[in-house]
């Protein structure tokens, strides 16, 4: 996730720098009004879309190759999304955190700012008009609008003229529905908050709207009369960001945009250049043909890979060409943690992270860098047994002769148990209790197995507990580790042989 992020403000920055750099001085002011909201969104979606103009994998590399395994051209959307989080747990975490901190601060100023606009409402004069309604205040030298509300200062004493042209401009800004934009951008803020592009797209929208305003006043105003009332006519703004406040900020910038001659429509074939910036985009952040496995001298030639589970021993076989007498291979990695296997080209990989990044040198040559994804291993399943059989959900019932053969067993994903069965080996731990009559009888602690002799008085009608409250996972090198996964199961005992 943090990836994508990263990934979707490098793309606003560059889309936003277009704007700047070519468009920002246009008169098209619909125009570029459109590409800034376009291309906001669009900076979201790049980064999610994938293709690649690779050509099949040569039937000599998959020959041999089961379903399972995959080539070193991994382009799946579902492995990087699963893969995203499993980095280094406790600096991910803090970054999550921090991240979905700043997200919650920004909604609740988002909300703050709604509720203070709501409350500006009801303790004011209202006057519905035809297409708006005015809302008188007081206290605040102030005129804005929101939605159909236009925000109306009416401490101040205007001539009727300009309050005509005022009054167009703020119904301009409605008619045109620029408080949805606004809504966007903020919503946009609340997600980006740390990108400061985001806070230059709010500025640029505001911008446009305000020429696009005065644009629509201009059908009906002398340029020179409407210049002399912007700048004989100073109001405050108000501290809600989503709002159209009639103020000075821009007020030479916008008596320029008045006077400015729109250019020629040749003006607008600036837009064309949009489509290589657009195309560079994808192929930086969408095309997956950078990892294809290319065949050229001293490179990998092939490579048969199991799908790469975490903390796991992964071994992986590389084909590399025929090398001088003597030489050796060496590999660098990031990511995780290589071994050498047994014959000369195998090795195996412990991933510790989302993808590993494998460098091979033979001799001085250093070959081609890969990038591998890595998958979490899927969560086992938790199973009472009797004498290897599962217990199905509707089958929790037990005879009293077959208490001596109960157990309990955590069985593991059937393709990591196929692939790596030395990885695949599980454990539970918990308590095992008789009942009767919702009274314990005897305790027994589970680790791995349990002690049946505390159901040596059992009863029919009384009923085994089992709670199983944490399983361990033996790996390849005999370590332990542990998994909060938790299960619990009531078995009926019945009197029957």
């Amino acid at each position: 996730m943090i990836r994508f992020l990263i990934e979707i403000s490098v793309c606003q920055l560059v889309l936003y720098g277009f704007y700047h750099l070519l468009l920002r001085n246009d008169k098209h002011f619909g125009q570029n009004r459109w590409y800034l909201l376009l291309s906001a969104g669009m900076a979201c979606i790049i980064p999610m879309l994938e293709f690649s103009t690779s050509s099949p994998v040569s039937s000599s590399v998959l020959s041999n190759t089961p379903f399972h395994q995959v080539a070193v051209t991994i382009s799946q959307s579902q492995e990087k999304f699963m893969a995203s989080g499993m980095d280094n747990f406790s600096y991910s975490s803090l970054l999550y955190l921090i991240y979905f901190t700043g997200c919650c601060l920004s909604l609740i100023l988002l909300l703050n700012d709604i509720v203070k606009l709501v409350q500006i409402i009801n303790h004011s004069r209202i006057e519905r008009k035809t297409g708006y309604t005015l809302v008188y205040l007081e206290n605040i030298s102030s005129v804005f609008s929101f939605f159909h509300y236009i925000f109306w200062d009416d401490t101040k004493a205007l001539k009727p003229a300009a309050a005509d042209q005022l009054l167009q401009h703020e119904q301009a800004h409605i008619h045109q529905k620029h408080t949805f934009d606004l809504l966007f951008i903020e919503l946009l803020k609340i997600i980006f908050w740390f990108n400061p592009v985001i806070h230059l797209y709010k500025r640029a929208l505001c911008e446009q709207h305000e020429f696009l305003a005065d644009q629509a006043v201009m059908l009906h105003t002398q340029p020179d009369t409407y210049c002399q009332f912007l700048i004989k006519n100073l109001f405050q703004k108000l501290d809600i960001d989503f709002t159209h406040s009639f103020s000075q900020i821009n007020v030479k910038k916008r008596i320029n945009m008045i006077y400015k001659t729109k250019p020629a429509k040749a003006a607008r074939l600036k837009m064309l250049l949009l489509l290589p910036v657009t195309f560079s985009l994808l192929l930086v952040f969408s095309y997956q043909g950078w990892a294809q496995l290319s065949v050229e001298p001293y490179d990998l030639r092939k490579i048969n890979i199991q799908t790469l589970y975490l903390n796991c021993g992964n071994p992986l076989s590389l084909d590399l060409p025929e090398m001088p007498e003597g030489a050796q291979v060496s590999y660098k990695i990031k990511g995780g943690e290589l071994l050498k296997g047994e014959k000369e080209n195998d090795v195996i990989i412990i991933p510790a992270a989302s993808k590993v990044f494998v460098e091979a040198y033979p001799s001085e040559t250093k070959l081609k860098d890969f990038t591998f994804f890595v998958r979490k291993i899927p969560d086992p399943e938790i199973q009472p047994v009797v004498n290897g059989v599962e217990f199905t959900k509707e089958e929790l019932e037990l005879s009293l002769a077959m208490l001596s053969d109960l157990n309990v067993v955590v069985i593991p994903d059937k393709n990591l148990k196929k692939f790596l069965p030395d990885d695949a080996n599980y454990y539970p731990r918990g308590e095992v209790s008789l009942v009767r009559n919702d009274k314990t009888i005897t305790t027994t602690k589970m680790n791995g197995s349990f002690d049946h002799t505390g159901f040596a008085g059992a009863q029919a009608g009384d009923k085994i507990n089992i709670a199983v409250n944490q399983i361990y996972r033996i790996d390849f090198r005999g370590q332990q580790i542990d998994m909060p996964l938790k299960k619990r199961f009531e078995i009926l005992v019945i009197d029957k042989n």
